[in-house]
């Protein structure tokens, strides 16, 4: 995948997460072992029929029921594809395992080599339509595109028109809505930062308050870049989360809200100006540090093993948790968000990158 595709692309639609998460927590339940492309391909009928007619009869197929039919997948490996497809399948299998109550995650289930390659083919289309995520459609007409898979046996199982089936998608609209999903802006949301309906509004209400009367007034923007953070450092590749981490989760924030055209909120009021003069723009950014770090990515530990990408979330360098133990003492102050973004710049290492990218060193 070329620069452009796979740093650009920065997460994955909401309808895509939709489909690859049930897949893998069926997976898990029923200990079927590894997921495939007719998994996936299951999970986008059950919830884009309506748009794409042609995906209809696979409502109501079976896991693996085509299996074997002259297709065969391989396990995931390290030759697989995995860089470009890592950030999707580790969000996730972390989700999946921070959401499940009771589920054992340990023995996860596996992907097939065909699903990162699937995923990688899709970010390349995402960023050629000059998409910011991963979209549904583009991951269907992947999977439309590879022979010999399950996806594939599955389609011909079912007498499904493959060509009438790709005319229907490549004419049609996305599933994202009027307003796409990004995961900042629905952490925002949920903290209390951005606007949300008034039904969820109404529910979050008293843990809202509650949150910020034993953490501070800023105590949600707080915990949006910690996630943040996190993400960044899961779609980098890492096991650890640094202080790199932390600046792309900074701007990261600012960036996801001008992707669904939202205003800044009154707590964020003015960052957006200060992180613009101070050179740190996200996507220049996000490129630098990616470029800087793919040579270690690829000796560093890979989250990869039989298959299966790990459900752990990443640790925080002793780096990070000194800083936002620092920038967490400002969470009560009237403009405290305002205050932890200047201490986040202000951090030597983050001096340096910032300068080391405007230089393109």
């Amino acid at each position: 995948m070329s620069d452009q595709a796979r740093l650009v692309v920065d997460h994955s639609s909401w309808t895509v997460q939709a489909a690859l998460t049930p897949a893998f927590k069926r997976a898990a339940h029923f200990g079927t072992g590894i997921i495939g492309t007719d998994d996936l391909l299951v999970e986008f009928a059950r919830r884009v029929a309506r748009r794409f007619p042609g995906l209809k009869p696979l409502r109501t197929s079976q896991s693996g029921q085509a299996r074997g039919a002259g297709s065969h997948e391989p396990s995931l490996d390290l030759e697989g594809g995995f860089y470009e497809s890592r950030a999707i399948l580790r969000e996730v299998a972390v989700h999946a395992a921070k959401s499940s109550v009771g589920g054992n995650f340990r023995s996860s289930p596996g992907w097939t080599r065909a699903v990162s390659e699937v995923l990688s083919e899709a970010g390349i289309r995402s960023a050629e339509a000059g998409l910011p995520w991963t979209g549904d459609r583009e991951v269907l007409l992947a999977l439309l595109s590879k022979e010999g898979t399950y996806a594939h046996a599955l389609l011909t199982a079912e007498e499904v028109d493959k060509g009438q089936l790709v005319a229907q998608i490549e004419s049609g609209t996305s599933c994202y809505g009027k307003h796409p999903w990004v995961p900042a802006v629905d952490f925002l949301e949920m903290v209390g930062v951005a606007p949300s309906g008034s039904i969820a509004r109404l529910v979050m209400l008293p843990i809202r308050t509650a949150f910020k009367r034993v953490e501070g007034r800023s105590a949600g923007l707080l915990a949006a870049v910690r996630s943040e953070s996190e993400r960044q450092c899961l779609r980098m590749g890492h096991e650890r989360v640094r202080v790199s981490h932390v600046l792309l989760g900074v701007a990261s924030l600012s960036h996801q809200l001008s992707l669904v055209r939202m205003e800044e909120p009154p707590q964020m009021r003015g960052v957006g100006s200060m992180l613009h003069d101070s050179g740190v723009s996200y996507l220049a950014l996000s490129r630098c540090i990616s470029e800087r770090l793919v040579s270690e990515l690829q000796e560093g530990p890979l989250g990869l093993k039989d298959g299966r990408v790990s459900p752990d979330p990443p640790e925080m360098s002793t780096e990070v948790r000194r800083l936002f133990d620092v920038i967490g003492a400002l969470a009560n102050e009237a403009d405290g968000y305002a205050r932890m973004v200047e201490r986040v710049l202000d951090e030597k290492d983050v001096v340096g990158i910032i300068r080391k990218c405007r230089s393109g060193a």
